[in-house]
């Protein structure tokens, strides 16, 4: 009884684990001022005073795009 509790928390752990090896960070974007244009790039929505301008970027300085994801074919 106590070996198959063992196992079963195992698993779990294991595939918990599993997903968290899988995030992704979030992608930065850049954002215009709307009082004075003045550009930031930032993970998060800086407020109400904020456009977003363009992105997504995977870098913090919104230097290179983010690449587009590839679409993956499943066969049924």
């Amino acid at each position: 009884m106590h070996s198959t509790i063992a196992i079963c928390l195992l698993l779990a752990s294991a595939v918990l684990s599993m997903q968290t090896a899988s995030a992704r960070p979030a992608d930065w974007y850049h954002w215009k001022s709307k009082g004075d244009g003045h550009l930031i790039c930032v993970q998060a929505y800086p407020g109400s005073g904020w456009e977003q301008a363009d992105g997504p970027y995977p870098d913090h300085n919104c230097t290179r795009p983010s690449p587009v994801p590839t679409a993956v074919n499943i066969k049924r």
